[in-house]
């Protein structure tokens, strides 16, 4: 199984899109003698937002397949919305507590359980990962908390409580990495250390990044895109969508390829975007890398199936394809960063590409 799934998480930045599944010797070294950031991750948005570990239903969901089948497809980026959870003196009496502590819900926790829906506690999730980097000790995996928490306690409990957990974990600001003046190190060497899980925080309460045991504050180490798809219509040409040219009925179409601008912002106003590039060589703040070196997070999804009626039929079948990634890239997102290609890719319904030919 390692063997055999040591590129199967791997984008080449090239954009060789596809999976290389093979067990070689030679293609191992190739991937354990390159840099972490030279690679592109499979992310899946809200993985864990599927019937399978959730019982979310259909039309609520962000995944199909669960966290074990989209670990063992390639799946190496995992974004989770975390919260605490209480259950009332009723609930407990009576057995129908959905979750107690934390938590992964979509969004927070008192609205996913208002909705109706089962969720897990994190350390269901935390124990597939372990599990799996425990059988393919060559992986490397990445988690991104949407984090509700009041406090890093709880969380780090949970940490603590499931085995293994906190010695795979990758510090980044420690002394033994400090990528901040290193850069980012060898993957044999982050496997040589068994150092295996990144955990990037979105700051919610950003005293909480940094510490111990390993949280990235996601702006000195990650640029990403504003997740809103923006309705942007540009022009494409046909002859770069040939295997689906079926679904236009004119040789010049309109699809919807949404913007890209920053996540974060600097006096209110995104940092990069269409009319803003970039500067690679700066950093934004102290302790921050420099932005070349950064990893880029590319946001590629529209939301929850039920949203599909309000974008673009043709959009929709389109979204996940290389063709349709590749395009967003060089108009809408390339100008802005200076061509710097994602080292994550987060997509909706990650077995519905066209390019993921292993599944």
């Amino acid at each position: 199984m390692a063997g055999q799934l040591f590129l199967a998480c791997i984008f080449l930045l090239a954009f060789q899109f596809g999976y290389q599944l093979t067990n070689t010797i030679s293609d191992k070294e190739k991937y354990l003698d390159k840099n972490f950031d030279e690679f592109t991750w499979l992310t899946a948005h809200n993985s864990h937002i599927n019937w399978l570990d959730n019982g979310v239903i259909e039309l609520a969901s962000n995944q199909n397949m669960s966290i074990d089948q989209q670990l063992e497809s390639g799946v190496r980026g995992f974004m989770f919305d975390i919260d605490f959870s209480k259950c009332s003196d009723f609930e407990s009496f009576f057995g129908t507590c959905k979750c107690q502590g934390v938590c992964l819900c979509h969004g927070k926790c008192s609205d996913t359980l208002k909705d109706g829906f089962s969720v897990k506690r994190l350390d269901y999730a935390l124990k597939k990962i372990v599990k799996f980097l425990k059988n393919n000790p060559d992986q490397i995996v990445t988690i991104f908390f949407e984090n509700y928490l009041n406090d890093t306690k709880s969380l780090q409990r949970v940490f603590k409580r499931v085995k293994y957990f906190n010695s795979l974990v990758f510090d980044p600001y420690s002394s033994k990495w400090d990528v901040l003046n290193k850069g980012w190190p060898k993957i044999r060497q982050m496997v040589d250390a068994d150092n295996r899980i990144l955990i990037f925080d979105d700051e919610k309460r950003a005293s909480r990044a940094g510490q111990k045991p390993g949280f990235i504050r996601s702006r000195d180490f990650l640029l990403q895109n504003h997740y809103i798809w923006m309705n942007d219509y540009v022009k494409v040409n046909i002859s770069d969508f040939e295997p689906y040219k079926s679904l236009f009925n004119t040789s010049s179409p309109s699809i919807e390829i949404s913007r890209c601008f920053s996540l974060d912002k600097i006096e209110n106003r995104p940092n990069w975007g269409l009319n803003s590039t970039l500067k690679m060589d700066e950093r934004e703040h102290r302790g921050q890398l420099v932005n070349s070196k950064k990893l880029f997070l590319l946001h590629h999804y529209y939301g929850v199936v039920a949203k599909r009626i309000y974008i673009d039929p043709i959009t929709v079948k389109l979204m996940n394809t290389k063709e349709l990634i590749a395009e967003r890239l060089k108009k809408q997102c390339n100008p802005a960063l200076n061509g710097k290609k994602p080292n994550y890719l987060a997509l909706d319904f990650i077995n519905q590409n066209t390019f993921l030919n292993v599944f």
